[in-house]
């Protein structure tokens, strides 16, 4: 078969790791279409690809894949012979209970491979009993009972008042590196299609049910909006704050002009408040379960991290210095060392690289929304009530039309000749003041001194102003009467 072309999910890089990994660990030919080789390669090499998926690229290429082993192995290699599986005893079930009772205190750092690599090698001197298998043998062991190896340690460590013991660390040569403990990457390889599946469609209920509960508390019942009844158009973008401005200014404007109540003479508007929008902390916490859960890491330890790779826009995510700077400036990311911090986003790099995509997507376009409906706002619903560029004056407020001269049809006025046209015909008559004349209705409605002279003002402006028309009727009148 010829050489497998590289994919977007495999490099040439990644067929030799597989070919090298495989030729290293499972020689033999008869294990390399089962399960336990690839996990063990995810788990080693902390690689993006599930062990699903390195099992799919060699069964798809195992002719080269073997041929390539076999050339690694040289002709002087023999398969080993198979050897029976030793089943498990009571006795290495009873062992192992009492084992992870006192080395590990919740079941979450049952399920690594350090426990297991501490059993096997006897490292705690307690367990000698543990040479007789491979760490990996142990760790399967557990993970195909863990219900029932969970509970039988929890009733022995009740039993025996058993506090977890710390495990001794590996020795290491290298004081940059960290045990499994400390790097939760490499505490579990990606979940298989299944385990998959079932996150993805727990996750997508979850949503629903946020969104629905989002939906109900939403809603306002008609009580609530019985208090606060606006009388002016309001914006959804206006805060409540603003409102309660709006209502308070149109209040008092509309009690000046002397008991009239219309909410258009004068409004003091608002200036618009920007709409609120939702905080980091809440955005992350609604997508902080996407990202795996296990391990020592907590969802607030992904929430610290989230936040603080969202705001560093930077060319390289996996920079050694942009995780040591995380650990110096953060408080709440000293808990853990900045390989550990560097580790946890290389094994999710996905995950957090695409919430971050969408958390700035959402930031930009929020922005564009909310400069959208400012603009609108200013635009249509902030322009003054009033249209006309006329000043208003106190005849509006009265419902006199200025610059017309015609009776009123209450009686509170009448129209009388200026003196000089009908005095010089006729001479008993008594000259009138000039302007309008008011009835005794007039003087008891306008008895307020203010009231009177700024109404005289008004009028006695519309009398300035005739019209030519009103001249040549007043005219054609004194010619009649000089006949």
């Amino acid at each position: 078969m010829s050489q497998p072309n590289p994919t977007p999910r495999f490099s040439k890089e990644d067929d030799e790791l597989l070919i090298a990994f495989i030729a290293k660990n499972n020689p033999a030919v008869s294990g390399r279409k089962g399960t336990n080789v690839y996990k063990r390669l995810v788990e080693e090499h902390s690689t993006h690809q599930t062990w699903s998926q390195w099992k799919s690229r060699y069964i798809a290429y195992a002719e080269y894949y073997d041929r390539r082993i076999a050339q690694i192995l040289g002709p002087d290699f023999v398969q080993p012979t198979l050897k029976s599986r030793v089943p498990y005893t009571a006795e290495d079930s009873q062992n192992l209970v009492e084992y992870l009772a006192k080395h590990t205190g919740e079941s979450a750092r049952r399920r690594g491979t350090a426990v297991y690599k501490a059993l096997a090698e006897n490292r705690t001197g307690d367990a000698p009993w543990g040479l007789t298998r491979t760490s990996a043998g142990w760790r399967d062991y557990y993970k195909r009972n863990k219900e029932a190896f969970d509970i039988a340690i929890k009733d022995y460590q009740t039993l025996h008042g058993i506090v977890s013991e710390p495990l001794p660390r590996e020795p290491t040569n290298d004081l940059g590196a960290e045990s499994d403990d400390s790097i939760p990457s490499r505490v579990l390889a990606f979940v298989d299609a299944v385990q998959e599946d079932n996150r993805i469609k727990q996750t997508e209920a979850r949503k629903v049910k946020r969104n629905q509960a989002a939906t109900d508390s939403q809603h306002t019942t008609e009580d609530e909006f019985d208090t606060h009844i606006p009388s002016v158009p309001v914006s959804p973008s206006v805060g409540f704050g603003s409102f309660t401005d709006i209502e308070g200014q149109h209040a008092s404007s509309s009690q000046i002009g002397f008991g009239n109540s219309d909410p258009t003479i004068s409004v003091t508007r608002s200036e618009v408040m920007p709409e609120p929008v939702d905080s980091d902390t809440e955005y992350f916490n609604e997508v902080i379960h996407q990202i795996p859960r296990y391990g020592i890491f907590t969802p607030h330890d992904d929430l610290v991290l989230l936040k603080f790779i969202s705001k560093k826009r930077v060319a390289n995510r996996k920079a050694e210095s942009l995780y040591q700077e995380l650990v110096q400036t953060i408080p709440a990311a000293g808990r853990h060392t900045a390989q550990a911090w560097r580790t946890r986003y290389t094994k999710h790099q996905h995950v957090f690289d695409r919430l971050v995509s969408d958390y700035r997507t959402k930031r930009k376009l929020k922005g564009k929304e909310q400069e959208k409906r400012r603009h609108t706002l200013e635009s249509s619903s902030l322009k003054p009530a009033i249209q006309s560029p006329r000043r208003l004056s106190i005849g509006d407020l009265w419902g006199v039309q200025p610059n017309k001269r015609k009776r009123l049809s209450d009686g509170m006025g009448k129209r009388v000749k200026r003196p000089v046209e009908v005095g010089s015909v006729l001479g008993d008559a008594t000259p009138a003041s000039p302007g309008w004349m008011l009835a005794e209705e007039g003087y008891e409605a306008l008895s307020t001194p203010e009231r009177i002279n700024a109404w005289t003002s008004e009028v006695h402006e519309a009398d300035m102003t005739e019209t030519e028309d009103e001249l040549a009727e007043e005219k054609e009148i004194s010619q009649y009467l000089l006949q």
